[in-house]
């Protein structure tokens, strides 16, 4: 099975837009650069892969910001619901709701999720290894089909 992959890189000021297509999926993966002395090579690169992490993995927002209060709210009821089904005691269940909202946050928001090339860092982490200064300010996945 193989992959078609491509991808295009747009820079206007400090912005680096960059459009992947992993078929049948499209992602529009935008950066932000901080100060003037840039790579624009690297943090294509790290666009790039940036991309592929949202094909893969399927963050449903940037950040915990970016997370409705409407996908807040039944996280937490099913996480409350099912600490129920498992006997725990009413008075425990916010807290431990509250735990489980951090790991719902850490494997569905992008900046928070584990990166796909080394588990060992967070997309934020690998951002920061690769090219300080570079910030993810928005990102759209299309599905074809």
């Amino acid at each position: 099975l193989s992959i078609e992959e491509a991808h295009s890189i747009f820079v206007n000021n400090n912005d680096i837009n960059v459009i992947s297509k992993f078929l049948p999926k499209k992602i529009l993966t935008e950066i932000h650069k901080s100060y003037d002395n840039f790579d624009v090579e690297k943090a294509a690169e790290v666009a790039k892969n940036i991309s592929m992490q949202i094909a893969a993995m399927n963050p449903i927002a940037l950040n915990e910001d970016g997370v409705s209060q409407e996908i807040i709210k039944k996280e937490i009821e099913i996480a409350k619901d099912q600490l129920r089904q498992e006997g725990k005691p009413e008075e425990m269940l916010e807290n431990i709701a509250k735990g489980k909202m951090k790991k719902f946050f850490k494997e569905n928001t992008l900046l928070n999720q584990q990166y796909i090339k080394d588990s060992k860092q967070s997309i934020t982490d690998y951002i920061n290894s690769e090219h300080k200064g570079l910030d993810v300010k928005d990102f759209a996945r299309v599905s074809l089909g």
